[in-house]
């Protein structure tokens, strides 16, 4: 059995653009313009994917709850105590609401996914089995997604080494994730490796940014 966008609710955390993208060493204003195209990117795609009625926005901007309102997706209230609490609120309300469904809970700063990505990616996931499944990102160590089957349940370790985490958890490791699920950006040098690449016309255009 593999995951379809009908049996499946979506969390996508999303940090206040304030103070989020703190390690990409560019001006205050330019990474809130980054992490808002990011935001906006990944709301557009899931919407386009999934009904808005299954997508959990964790958040506490403004900006982007208005956004989500606009795109008719649930807004849940980040309790701002990290990214792990973020996501455990999510995950709650969205078992709340959809008590039969399994949750995937989604990075928010993929800038090459597209509709295309997650319908190729929700096959590789088995909502049938007993424990999580989790992509590690492209560097093998972070996390990009977790995936809890209906009934389970797997405590959140975003962070640091939580590919690894996830894995001791007994969590399961989806291979042949796409790589657009899996490079996310975090640094300057992540926007320049995807910016030599011409990768992220899309990115420099909706937050202002000029050639790095």
């Amino acid at each position: 059995m593999t995951a379809s966008p009908h049996d499946l609710s979506l969390v996508l955390p999303i940090k206040n653009t304030a103070w989020a993208k703190s390690r990409i060493d560019v001006p205050g204003a330019t990474r809130q313009q980054v992490a808002m195209a990011l935001a906006r990117h990944s709301l557009e795609v899931a919407t386009q994917c999934l009904p808005a009625e299954q997508i959990f926005v964790v958040t506490s901007d403004r900006t982007v709850r208005e956004l989500a309102d606009e795109l008719g997706v649930r807004v849940v209230a980040d309790p701002d105590r990290g990214l792990n609490q973020a996501i455990e609120c999510g995950m709650k309300e969205a078992r709340r609401q959809r008590p039969r469904s399994g949750v995937l809970v989604l990075v928010s700063d993929l800038p090459e996914i597209e509709t295309e990505t997650l319908s190729t990616f929700l096959p590789l996931l088995d909502p049938a089995a007993k424990v999580g499944q989790f992509v590690a990102d492209h560097s093998g160590v972070g996390t990009s997604a977790v995936f809890c089957p209906p009934g389970v349940k797997v405590r959140m370790v975003f962070g640091p080494d939580s590919a690894a985490r996830f894995e001791a958890l007994g969590c399961r490791r989806v291979h042949n994730a796409p790589l657009e699920l899996r490079t996310d950006l975090d640094t300057l040098d992540d926007l320049k490796a995807l910016q030599s690449e011409s990768r992220l016309s899309w990115l420099h255009s909706a937050a202002g940014l000029a050639t790095i």
